[in-house]
């Protein structure tokens, strides 16, 4: 007996979710034109592209709560930073713009999770899983807590009012009596400002300078340095490298400021430390069940859209009219 064709292919239960992940992510990005991929490799945001790790088959409810606040924290970046403004207003190298370009995130985030409560859970999921390694949980010594990502976890509990997850907690404990003590007043003024990407980020030039990690020459911005390049060009003089930096002359420094020394010594070493992942690819989920009886595997989001984490939050905005006054019998 031959079997006939029986006309179009079945889609694989997680395509309606795929669909759904990417007309959310066009809504929140305000692009309708902006192409959603997956595939292998971490998240990343290019212009009009987002690409997103590939869902499994059958996804368990972490994993879909993790793709959800990857799409949400990549269509925000494309709806809420203006990144030819972010060029001209960043540090040009150095520790002072990775703490710069971390809190930026942070404030990205924060907008969408103060907006939409559905979006916070999705971001606190995508938050979880990136310190899910658990090196950060009790770290104690500052050179092995990055800076850069402890101070956008303080940002992000200053503007969301939301705790820093347990998996990193230590790494926010292990900086905030050095942060606070030194920059306490000019994180309560970021909350006044988060949706306003130039202002904000005038208060964390604030904030570098307060915890010592601005200087003359991590202040130039892209503008101001092609500024510079095209006078040089112009005079006709060669280019002038950076300003050294020359030792003041007269006696040592006073011993009442040892202390304090040794504790910019640390901030610096540890802003420059190795950024984890936001998202490794080769890092697999923990391993589900080979055969959980409550898993459908050709289970569809339209069937069941509670399993695959969806409901409503509110119907406050909801009109509802009865068929017999739309149409007659």
């Amino acid at each position: 007996m031959t079997n006939t064709p029986t006309g179009k292919r079945r889609e694989a239960p997680v395509e309606p979710f795929k669909r759904a992940l990417a007309t959310c992510a066009r809504a929140v990005a305000g692009d309708k034109d902006l192409i959603v991929g997956f595939g292998p490799g971490k998240p990343s945001l290019d212009p009009h592209h987002l690409h997103l790790p590939e869902p499994s088959r059958a996804p368990s409810k972490r994993e879909i709560a993790i793709l959800r606040g990857w799409a949400d924290s990549l269509a925000l970046e494309a709806a809420c930073h203006d990144e030819k403004l972010h060029r001209k207003l960043v540090p040009a190298h150095g520790s002072a713009r990775e703490v710069f370009e971390a809190v930026e995130h942070a404030r990205v985030e924060a907008v969408g999770a103060l907006r939409m409560p559905g979006m916070a859970q999705n971001l606190k999921a995508k938050l979880e899983d990136t310190y899910a390694h658990g090196r950060f949980a009790n770290v104690t010594d500052r050179e092995a807590a990055p800076l850069a990502e402890a101070l956008a976890l303080m940002v992000r509990e200053r503007l969301t009012g939301e705790r820093t997850p347990a998996v990193a907690r230590g790494l926010v404990e292990t900086w905030r009596g050095f942060v606070e003590g030194r920059a306490d007043s000019v994180l309560s003024k970021l909350e006044g400002v988060i949706d306003d990407q130039s202002a904000f980020a005038g208060i964390v030039r604030d904030l570098l300078e307060a915890l010592d990690l601005a200087d003359a020459r991590s202040r130039g911005s892209e503008s101001e340095e092609e500024d510079a390049e095209s006078e040089t060009q112009s005079e006709g003089g060669p280019e002038q490298s950076e300003p050294q930096e020359s030792a003041e002359d007269g006696g040592d420094e006073p011993d009442a400021q040892d202390s304090e020394k040794q504790d910019v010594g640390e901030l610096e070493q540890a802003a420059e430390a190795t950024r984890s992942d936001r998202f490794d690819s080769d890092e697999e989920l923990p391993e589900e069940p080979a055969n959980p009886e409550s898993w459908r595997p050709n289970v569809s989001v339209l069937d069941d859209p509670e399993w695959y984490g969806y409901k409503v939050y509110t119907k406050g905005h909801d009109e509802e009219i009865a068929a017999e006054d739309l149409a007659s019998p």
